[in-house]
């Protein structure tokens, strides 16, 4: 099953944190925006956002290099171009062996 920014309102809006707050959906959905929001201009302008426990984004340069293209077998060059890679942190790679 895939997941993403509704599973996450929808787990948010049925946590215990939330049982005696007012706080509407669409609040929930916006809080959610944000922090994605805030991580990649982070990871974009600093090149690293560190979430600590949780993990690290890095924005790295992947070198241009040959490849084969697919369908023709011809050589073909892939441009440089900037990537992000996401590293565990600890609590993440625990919660993740554990299964839960």
């Amino acid at each position: 099953m895939a997941s993403g920014k509704k599973e996450i309102v929808e787990s948010i809006m049925q946590s215990d944190a939330l049982e005696n707050a007012k706080v509407s959906k669409a609040i929930v959905k916006e809080i959610v925006d944000q922090t994605f929001q805030c991580v990649i201009d982070l990871t974009k302008s600093t090149g690293l956002c560190r979430i600590a426990r949780f993990g690290t984004y890095m924005k790295k340069m992947r070198k241009a290099r040959m490849a084969t293209h697919p369908k023709t077998g011809e050589p073909i060059e892939i441009a440089e171009k900037q990537t992000v890679k996401f590293s565990a942190g600890s609590d993440f790679k625990e919660a993740v062996q554990d299964g839960e």
